[in-house]
């Protein structure tokens, strides 16, 4: 059977049995599997430990995907450590990035495919990130639709401080296994959440965390989202609060738009505690309300930064945010910016560097 037909059937039954969990997953981790997983990475990626590279595993990619899957159907596939290289961020710091080896991508790609296939019928609409069919400038434009027809007044920019580095292990596995009661692939993924990871001449076994790097990380991360904060959001958050309030989420970036101040100060005070029960925690230094307001418009092309008291105010320097109060958001006051739409895109930092 064709894989893109196994896969529409996976996300068929997941579709009509939303409670349902899979216990028959790992069989469709065939040679044909395992080579859509290989052509669908990037050929030009850095190797792993083993120095393997994309174009000299495919000059025998028969041979090679043959005694893979010898090896995952005799239960012998085991990891090897993910490398770990430090990427320059743009505002000078570095990000941990792990590189696993190409066998270790070619399974976890073929395992992201699968869960893709499951996931994507559970996943809530204001999701974005690392989706198929979805991309940042979607989703700014969700951002900037939903703040102006939901009359929102308030804007939260919520930061996860170091997400992928304190994902608890033990939590995730239980996420999963809501959906997925496939013992063999459940270890599959546990196998590489527990990798050694090789920093340098020192091996270290985590004990959190999954690399950013890892083929399967953005799935995970939106899975665990999903449960943390998503459907939370959808079925308590809103029900709730008394004013009206927007979520979009770009994998640990989150925006949240509140139409009354006492709804988004509220949900500064009980966001951080929601995300401590699942062993996360937000940067409260970080994470600030903005005040939000419609822009004005004096033609068609021009926008207008005006202050409270009439006056005019420049316009301010790219990714800056105006009236930012951590924790509490403030009165406005003469001569105080309102932020405007057009400013908006800054509290989705990593969008704006995406895109």
């Amino acid at each position: 059977m064709p894989i893109s037909l196994r896969l529409e059937r996976i996300a068929t039954q997941a579709q009509q049995y939303p409670d349902m969990a899979f216990t028959t997953l790992a069989h469709h981790l065939d040679v044909a599997m395992l080579e859509r997983a290989f052509r669908s990475l990037n050929p030009k990626s850095a190797p792993g430990v083993d120095r393997v590279t994309w174009q000299a595993y495919k000059a025998n990619l028969a041979t090679n995907l043959a005694a893979l899957h010898e090896k995952l159907v005799n239960a012998t596939y085991c990891p090897q450590p993910v490398v770990r290289r430090l990427i320059p961020k743009s505002n000078g710091k570095l990000r941990p990035l792990g590189l696993p080896t190409l066998e270790d991508k070619i399974v976890a790609k073929a395992v992201a495919m699968l869960l893709e296939a499951i996931y994507e019928q559970d996943f809530c609409d204001v999701s974005y990130g690392f989706r198929p069919g979805r991309s940042p400038h979607q989703a700014l434009h969700e951002v900037r639709q939903g703040m102006l027809t939901n009359g929102i007044g308030y804007v939260i920019d919520c930061d996860i401080s170091a997400f992928f580095d304190n994902l608890q292990h033990d939590t995730l596995l239980t996420i999963l296994c809501k959906r997925i009661k496939d013992g063999r692939v459940l270890e599959l993924i546990e196998m590489w959440l527990k990798a050694g990871i090789l920093d340098g001449k020192e091996m270290v076994f985590p004990e959190k965390g999954s690399p950013q790097g890892s083929v399967l990380s953005p799935l995970l991360a939106n899975v665990y989202l999903h449960e943390v904060l998503d459907t939370w959001f959808e079925t308590v958050v809103q029900a709730h609060c008394r004013g009206k309030v927007v979520l979009y989420r770009y994998a640990d970036d989150v925006v949240i738009g509140c139409e009354r101040e006492e709804d988004a100060r509220r949900l500064t005070e009980v966001i951080p505690k929601r995300f401590a029960k699942y062993g996360l925690e937000i940067n409260t230094e970080k994470t600030k309300v903005v005040r939000f307001g419609r822009p004005q418009r004096s033609s068609a092309r021009q926008l207008h930064h005006q202050t409270e008291d009439g006056g005019q105010a420049a316009p301010p320097q790219p990714g800056r945010v105006l009236a930012l109060v951590p924790g509490q958001p403030p009165p406005i006051t003469p001569g105080t910016v309102r932020i405007t739409v057009c400013e908006a895109a800054g509290v989705l930092p990593v969008l704006r560097r995406t895109v």
